[in-house]
């Protein structure tokens, strides 16, 4: 279930991120089409993380 949810924040990122930078002028659109699938793969990593603690610690890998 926690990748399902991942991936679904993984895309909701990317949505907001590309219809924020098609209405913005800050950088070109491919240079901001990789910072935010970048900033996409870090929430769900983080995402990740944050979901597999309880079982990270069953296993004593918590860090």
């Amino acid at each position: 279930r926690s990748v399902t949810e991942s991936v679904a924040l993984f895309l909701l990122v990317i949505v907001v991120g590309l219809i924020v930078g098609a209405h913005g002028v800050w950088f070109a659109g491919a240079i901001f089409a990789f910072m935010t699938y970048a900033l996409g793969q870090v929430a769900q990593f983080t995402w990740l993380f944050i979901r597999s603690g309880n079982t990270r610690r069953a296993l004593g890998q918590a860090g």
